[in-house]
């Protein structure tokens, strides 16, 4: 299902590094091809043969490619190190994600209970009611597949005539039917995913340190 436009139409930003990068091996290139001759050209002894402008080239170029090299790494790990201040990674985006979808679910709950079919209103409430951890995508996916249904569906009614609503309110339920599923597949899927890991940990932790309930005993 297609995704609901965010709000804000926010871009995201290209990384330096590869721009600095990109610029080097572009503008390298053509320094390479201007610079080298130029330099054999002006140092070459008058009279040199075509074998020794050769190997005199062969010398510029070798030195002239270090030192391209040399000053791209060292531009390119700093552009790096300016792109770890520019793009922080985690909770910020993390958190804008999930309150985004925490608020996207919110509105689509109240753009559902102001439509005139309560069947609609009541299965949206049912689905916005039950477990959501808005810091998974999947749960964000799920979170604006479900506004794209009833925001579709309150224009679909809006514009249809009365004998057409009950066939769209129809389709409508089966559509949320289908994300209720993958709610509550999602929901167990995580679940039994979050049990195995506690037994994991709970298992390293007795191979490490021996069974043990942990108590604490005053002596």
């Amino acid at each position: 299902m297609t995704d609901l436009p965010r709000s804000g139409g926010t871009r995201k930003r290209g990384r330096l590094w590869r721009l600095v990068g990109g610029a080097f091996l572009h503008f390298g290139i053509v320094a390479y091809v201007v610079v080298v001759p130029l330099a054999v050209a002006f140092s070459a002894p008058t009279g040199a043969s075509a074998e020794a402008l050769l190997r005199l080239g062969l010398v510029y170029s070798g030195w002239f490619l270090i030192g391209l090299l040399a000053i791209g790494l060292a531009a390119t790990l700093a552009s790096a190190v300016v792109d770890a201040f520019r793009h922080p990674r985690g909770q910020a985006s993390s958190g804008a994600g999930a309150a985004h979808s925490a608020d996207l679910l919110a509105t689509t709950r109240t753009e559902a209970a102001g439509l005139s079919q309560a069947e609609i209103a009541a299965r949206v409430a049912e689905i916005a009611a039950r477990p959501w951890n808005h810091q998974d995508p999947a749960y964000q996916a799920l979170s604006r597949d479900l506004a794209q249904v009833v925001r579709t569906a309150a224009t679909a009614l809006a514009s249809a005539p009365a004998e057409r609503r009950a066939a769209i309110c129809a389709r409508t339920m089966d559509a949320l039917g289908h994300i209720d599923q993958a709610l509550g597949q999602l929901t167990n899927s995580r679940a039994a995913q979050d049990e195995t890991n506690a037994h994991a940990a709970a298992l390293y932790v007795e191979q490490r340190y021996g069974a043990s309930d942990f108590a604490i005993t005053n002596d």
